[in-house]
């Protein structure tokens, strides 16, 4: 007749008196402080088991100076014999544990974790349960995520719901001892010990497991299903792509245009030809309002054609429509997305005039070849599809094209790749009163509201974004379970999982708390050309012919340069670097493998970081707390 088996904690912890039933039961957590844990643990379970307590993971943080328990050291000969117990480290001074539940670092902080427990039979003196493989029994642990329900955020994380991790994402657990379907379970491994004195040795095995702290990003970023929603902000998530490759982009383009002309509020409007006309004379607000709306424009394609694609994505019915291959009225039987629809047609381009002349003749005025500006927004996606009729290969020509294109964007003669068609979604000129366009700011939030409005009417993807930023989702408190499966014996006796183990917190890589590993950058002893020479560059940068021609065009800056940018009239000059060319040789494009010293590189890195960090600390008086010398006698640069 077989016992029935219990998940219990280590031995040693197990007896300890002063502890209730249900923590003695349940699985410990134990803190290591070295790379080479694993040994340390073998020889702790070796020598002397009785000092497992020792390790058991606390709250710390890098200015506590938690102290590391002593290794252990096997008892001799003579004591073997006698029967005594290994030597025992010195008894730890007493200090104030924080009363909160720990948190875990990352291995990154050389702090390491793992879980411990033991399966015995319920019958006297709790003997291990052997587990028979024959029988594909098998032992694991399962991570259980602790969120809060709805208006229980302020509650203590012990009394939150617990969360299962199953295929990549959190369902809600059925039952706290039951366990979910295809739940991910974490290996367990044995370590054999033995207790007792030398005359009379009781083996047992411990079972282990290693925490995987290292996961945390990916434990937080997965999302949950099934409608147990994590509490967030209450945003579709594909919403958040939205702002990303849209909504962002474009409030970018029209708070530019906010700064650009807060800067020339008293500098007149005196220009209407915008291309590079070289004999012609532009005042410096002609020629830098004539470089943004090239930049303008440029920035304009990439922003519809990122639109057209998360419509063809997310709001397939309205794109279908924006390409001619729906008709409009289709929509009518969902008024969101009509209302998407409505949108788009009616967001037009303004149809004011500066000095004489619309926007279509302002930007087209000494082009060689004008190009069309479409009516509306909606206009202006069919341009970026390839036109009407819609088909597959010229939609995806126009994309190519636009994302192979090399040489920047001039209005006076463009490359052959940019679209033929202009549609700013921002300009310098007609974007400030009383020429404010329905593109303006109001229009995209007005824009980005009915999309939000249009997106539950549509079936959501299982995985499209992580839970938004700064919400409860983002408390990284978990416990765990140990499991004990028996297959064969399914379903009459079911997966046996333990009870939970210490609510704790995983530390992101940034913690405040963690502590850090030592980290001793080498900086070059000697400075000196003599010193410097001597370092090798076996440090190689790639690069290609495109980004070869960027960074020839700043070869020519000097600090002057960059300074008199930023200086008000009439000290302000403008950075001359031309456009974005090709490094060339011979006539071929080629690109470049330029070698450096790391050591030389580091002393630049500190000299330009100690100048940031002084100029910035007149804002955030930091300077005492992030950079502090200690004196070295006795090390010098020169012999």
């Amino acid at each position: 007749m077989k016992h029935d088996a219990i998940w219990t904690a280590p031995d040693a912890m197990r007896r300890d008196s002063g502890k209730p039933r249900g923590e003695a039961q349940a699985p410990a957590l134990l803190r290591f402080a070295d790379d080479n844990f694993m040994d340390a643990l073998q020889a702790l379970l070796r020598d002397a088991p009785a000092r497992l307590p020792e390790y058991l993971a606390r709250f710390e943080t890098w200015r506590d100076g938690l102290p590391d328990p002593a290794p252990s050291k096997p008892a001799g000969m003579l004591a073997k014999r006698m029967g005594l117990q290994a030597r025992t480290a010195p008894p730890e001074s007493k200090r104030s544990v924080p009363a909160r539940p720990p948190k875990l670092y990352q291995p990154a902080h050389q702090r390491h974790y793992l879980v411990a427990a033991q399966l015995v039979c319920e019958t006297a003196g709790f003997p291990d349960r052997a587990i028979d493989r024959g029988q594909q029994e098998q032992v694991g642990f399962v991570l259980r995520r602790l969120l809060p329900a709805a208006g229980q955020e302020s509650a203590a994380p012990e009394n939150w719901d617990e969360y299962a991790f199953v295929a990549g994402t959190w369902h809600k657990a059925l039952g706290e001892k039951l366990l979910a379907d295809d739940e991910e379970i974490l290996p367990l491994f044995p370590l054999n010990y033995a207790t007792g004195t030398a005359a009379q040795t009781r083996p047992r095995r411990l079972l282990a497991g290693l925490i995987p702290v290292g996961r945390r990003e990916a434990y937080l970023g997965a999302p949950t299903q099934n409608g147990n929603a994590i509490p967030d902000s209450g945003e579709d998530p594909r919403l958040a792509v939205f702002d990303a490759d849209v909504a962002g982009p474009w409030q970018n383009l029209l708070d530019r245009v906010v700064e650009f002309n807060a800067g020339s509020v008293n500098l007149p409007h005196d220009f209407i030809d915008l291309d590079e006309d070289p004999g012609k004379a532009y005042s410096a607000l002609g020629r830098a309002r004539r470089s943004l709306r090239n930049q303008f424009q440029t920035a304009s394609w990439y922003v519809l054609l990122d639109l057209l694609a998360y419509l063809e994505k997310h709001l397939n019915p309205v794109w279908r429509v924006v390409t001619g291959q729906d008709a409009a009225s289709d929509l009518n039987a969902t008024p969101a997305l009509a209302a998407v629809w409505s949108a788009l047609s009616a967001a037009s381009q303004p149809s004011g005039k500066i000095d004489s002349l619309s926007l279509t003749q302002t930007l087209q005025d000494g082009m060689l070849n004008p190009k069309p500006l479409p009516a509306t927004l909606a206009g202006a996606l069919q341009a970026m599809a390839g036109g009407l009729p819609y088909t597959a290969a010229k939609a995806q020509a126009v994309a190519a094209a636009l994302e192979r294109v090399a040489p920047a964007y001039a209005h006076v003669d463009p490359h052959a790749d940019w679209p033929a068609f202009i549609f700013p979604l921002a300009d310098p000129q007609f974007s400030v009163a009383p020429f404010a366009p329905p593109l303006d700011a109001a229009g995209v939030t007005a824009l980005r509201g009915k999309i939000a409005a249009a997106l539950p009417a549509l079936e959501q993807p299982a995985r499209i974004a992580a839970a938004p930023v700064g919400t409860a989702a983002n408390l990284a408190w978990f416990r765990i379970r140990c499991v004990f499966r028996r297959p064969g014996c399914e379903p009459l006796h079911t997966s046996l999982l333990s009870n939970p183990s210490q609510s704790f917190e995983m530390a992101g890589f940034f913690d405040p708390d963690a502590p850090a590993r030592p980290v001793r950058i080498g900086l070059p002893i000697d400075p000196t050309p003599a010193g410097l020479r001597k370092f090798d560059k076996k440090t190689f940068l790639v690069m290609s012919d495109l980004l070869c021609g960027q960074v020839a065009r700043f070869k020519k800056l000097t600090l002057g340069d960059l300074v008199r940018s930023v200086l008000p009239w009439p000290l302000h000059k403008s950075l001359d670097v031309g456009g974005p060319t090709a490094c060339k040789k011979d006539g071929g494009d080629i690109g470049m493998v330029c070698s450096l010293s790391i050591p030389i590189v580091t002393i630049c890195a500190l000299i330009l970081l100690m100048i940031m960090v002084s100029l910035l600390d007149f804002i955030f008086r930091w300077l005492p707390w992030f950079f502090m010398c200690l004196p070295i006698p006795g090390l010098k640069g020169k012999k």
